[in-house]
C-alpha cells in the first residue's frame, strides 16, 4: 500500500459508503475503526493488512473521522483475535471474495505456467499477475511468502514443460549427439574445486 494520499484520493479510496457504515452496527472504539479501516483496505488491495502499521497514519485519521472514534485508538485493535477473524469473514462476505483453497492453488500455478510464463518472466509482472488473477476470482490472496511458493512451483512447471517440448522436438540422431556432448564433459567434483 503506498504511504502517500492526497485529499482526493482519500475521498475516492477510503470514504465509507453508507451501506459500508450500516455494517459497523454497534462496534465501539478500536473495533469499529479497525473494522472500517480493514473494509477498505480490503476494497481497495483486494487483500488485508497484514498488520495495523501497514495503514499510513494519513488515511487512518480520515477513516477515524467517519467513524468517529481517535485515530490514536486504531493501534490498540487486535488484529489476530477471533473478534478480528469474525470480522474479515464479514468483509469477504459483504465484498463477493472467498478464501483462497489448495484447489485455488493449483489452478493458479497452472495458469501462471501455461498463460502468464511463456510471455513474462520478471518475478514481480509474474506476482502482480498472480494478484490479479486471485481479484478477478474473487478470492483472497494468501500470504505473500506462500503465493511465491506458488509462483515458484510454476516457475518450475514452465520450465519442465520447455525442456519437455525441446526434447520431443529432437530427433533420435539429435540426441544420441547431443547425449556424446555431455558425456565428454568432465564432471567436476566440488570437494576437489574447494580445495584448489
Amino acid at each position: 500500500m503506498h504511504q502517500r494520499w492526497t485529499i482526493d484520493e482519500l475521498i475516492d479510496v477510503w470514504t465509507l459508503l453508507p451501506a459500508e457504515r450500516e455494517l459497523l452496527g454497534n462496534k465501539t472504539g478500536p473495533t469499529r475503526l479497525g473494522f472500517a479501516v480493514m473494509l477498505k483496505a480490503f476494497q481497495h488491495e483486494g487483500k488485508f493488512p497484514y498488520n495495523s502499521h501497514e495503514v499510513p497514519e494519513v488515511v487512518v485519521e480520515y477513516v477515524a473521522r467517519q467513524v468517529g472514534v481517535r485515530h490514536e485508538q486504531y493501534r490498540e485493535f487486535n488484529w489476530r483475535s477471533r473478534n478480528s477473524t469474525y470480522q474479515r469473514q464479514d468483509i469477504r462476505a459483504y465484498c463477493g471474495f472467498r478464501e483462497f483453497t489448495r484447489e485455488d492453488a493449483d489452478t493458479l500455478t497452472d495458469w501462471l505456467s501455461q498463460s502468464v510464463l511463456p510471455r513474462e518472466f520478471r518475478v514481480g509482472a509474474v506476482m502482480d499477475a498472480a494478484f490479479q488473477w486471485l481479484r478477478g476470482n474473487k478470492i483472497e490472496p494468501p500470504s505473500a511468502g506462500r503465493l511465491q511458493r506458488f509462483v515458484d512451483s510454476a516457475e518450475r512447471q514452465y520450465d519442465q514443460r520447455l525442456c519437455q517440448t525441446i526434447h520431443d522436438r529432437l530427433s533420435a540422431v539429435q540426441r544420441e549427439a547431443l547425449d556424446k556432448f555431455l558425456d565428454a564433459i568432465p564432471l567436476v567434483d566440488d570437494a576437489t574445486e574447494e580445495g584448489e
